[in-house]
């Protein structure tokens, strides 16, 4: 399990604060815009670089490689965690009865395996207070070919700054849906309706597809990296904006871990930790390496 002690270097940046500060205001600009609305913005959006289910000739999706099989084809988002047990916004989470549609590969024209949305919820919570993380259930489990996303945990809340991060939003604005952009966790803090954050921001300048959150991505998940795999970091939950420097706000998932295990009972989600650094695996490798000489040297002695 991750410290959940605030690190006071990670808010230290008056610059950073005041953006965040004037994103709370803003913040409804998320909260209340309908599910089909908006979409993911993407900074040079490429159809075939960005949209995971791109089929021409040219397609070079970003995504392509890593299972993006366990987070629904939205409108309102459900991202898996166990085989009945998802993730979502507590303020825009898909309601008792609702179909949720789950693609295997990325290939629309393929029939999706679909289930029904349970009425069990679990709302997490922060201070005595509702935070934003919404745990869901269908009524039936996800196949084997479905993923199940582990919920990365650190060591500590500064080991997350500067994770990379893929992005999944809506895509309505560009007339595709389920859009994966790319940005890195700046903050994690807890500065807006007790909900613990982890936040990134929009530069249009610093390449093609940064991403930043609109309206109608509530609920959707940011991914790190882990292993080769997609480990579950955020779910989306407010934007100040598109423009550079706008602040955008996921709720910090691995904070509410303890919380979302006692919440789905004997299921259970799995989690990962810090990879071994680069050194780590190369004095692994040579270690490795060195005991296979000795075995070999030994058998041919014999």
């Amino acid at each position: 399990m991750i410290s959940h002690a605030a690190n006071p270097t990670q808010i230290s940046y008056t610059r950073e604060v005041t953006k965040r500060v004037a994103a709370k205001c803003l913040a409804a600009f998320l909260l209340l815009a309908s599910a089909d609305s908006f979409a993911l913005y993407l900074n040079r959006y490429q159809a075939n670089v960005n949209a995971r289910f791109y089929t021409g000739a040219d397609r070079a999706f970003i995504g392509d490689g890593l299972d993006w099989s366990g987070v629904n084809n939205g409108p309102s988002w459900a991202t898996m965690i166990s085989p009945t047990y998802f993730l979502s916004a507590g303020h825009l989470h898909p309601g008792a009865g609702t179909q949720l549609n789950f693609y295997s590969g990325n290939d629309l024209s393929a029939a999706p395996e679909t289930h029904l949305v349970d009425n069990f919820g679990f709302q997490t919570s922060l201070n005595g207070k509702s935070s934003d993380v919404w745990l869901g259930r269908l009524t039936t489990p996800v196949s084997s070919s479905i993923a199940k996303y582990p919920i990365l945990e650190l060591p500590s809340e500064s080991d997350y700054i500067g994770q990379s991060l893929f992005v999944y939003g809506h895509g309505a604005r560009y007339g595709a849906g389920n859009l994966v952009g790319l940005n890195k966790i700046s903050v994690v803090d807890t500065l807006y309706f007790n909900t613990r954050e982890s936040e990134f921001f929009f530069d249009g300048k610093s390449g093609p597809s940064t991403s930043a959150l609109i309206g109608g991505d509530s609920g959707g998940p940011s991914f790190v990296e882990y292993a080769g795999k997609l480990a579950l970091v955020g779910i989306h939950y407010w934007t100040c904006g598109t423009y550079v420097g706008a602040c955008q706000g996921d709720s910090f998932v691995p904070f509410y871990s303890d919380q979302i295990a006692a919440a789905m009972g004997s299921e259970r989600f799995t989690s990962v930790g810090a990879v071994p650094e680069p050194a780590t695996w190369v004095l692994a490798l040579t270690s490795l390496a060195m005991v296979g000489r000795i075995s070999l040297q030994r058998r041919q002695n014999a």
